[in-house]
């Protein structure tokens, strides 16, 4: 099994002081890394995982980077600018930053922490008294489906998603999902500051 941790940067209205980091596992036993193979994982992710999650967010939300790194401090590392950002597509009437979509990654084994990920800044109109409004069902579910679903660049790369645990400085290994689902409008406690 061959780990690797995908970091997704985003900010909100253009602030790079203050970044948004979403981090997920990935396994694949035949990535070979390099600029090519990595370009393709890079516009597969962002075909199926962050347009999902832009879907999501409102649109001062800009998704900046994405950084690939095998486990190990001699690991290959790899980082995408987009350039032009990508912005989230739900309307401008935004929660306060620390307000956020909540998913879960469902463990495969009992012996196994489930993983989460939360994802803002989420627009006022995609919530009433804290409940996802109806028309969310639909983009909350995609996203879901697309966190669990493994993603295939080329003919054999076929990236699996994981729970990331990290086990030393440089180092981590994966588990395996049982799938992922939507929770709840949640919050960030680090973003309360």
């Amino acid at each position: 099994m061959t780990i690797y941790k995908v970091t997704l940067t985003s900010v909100l209205d253009g602030d790079p002081t203050n970044p948004f980091v979403n981090v997920f596992g990935y396994d694949c036993d035949t990535f070979v890394p390099s600029i090519g193979p990595w370009e393709a994982f890079a516009e597969a992710f962002q075909d199926q995982v962050i347009d999902n999650v832009r879907a999501l967010c409102c649109e001062q939300m800009h998704y900046v980077k994405l950084a690939l790194v095998g486990s190990g401090p001699t690991a290959p590392a790899f980082e995408w600018i987009y350039s032009p950002a990508r912005a989230g597509q739900a309307d401008s009437t935004q929660m306060p930053k620390f307000v956020a979509w909540g998913f879960q990654y469902d463990r495969a084994s009992v012996g196994q922490r489930s993983g989460a990920k939360r994802f803002g800044v989420i627009s006022e109109n995609s919530v009433t008294n804290g409940v996802a409004t109806g028309g969310m069902a639909a983009p909350l579910a995609a996203c879901a489906l697309a966190l669990a679903s493994p993603i295939t660049t080329g003919i054999t790369d076929i990236f699996t998603p994981k729970i990331l645990h990290k086990t030393g400085a440089d180092t981590f290994e994966g588990h395996d999902i049982a799938g992922v689902r939507y929770i709840r409008v949640t919050t960030q406690n680090s973003r309360k500051r």
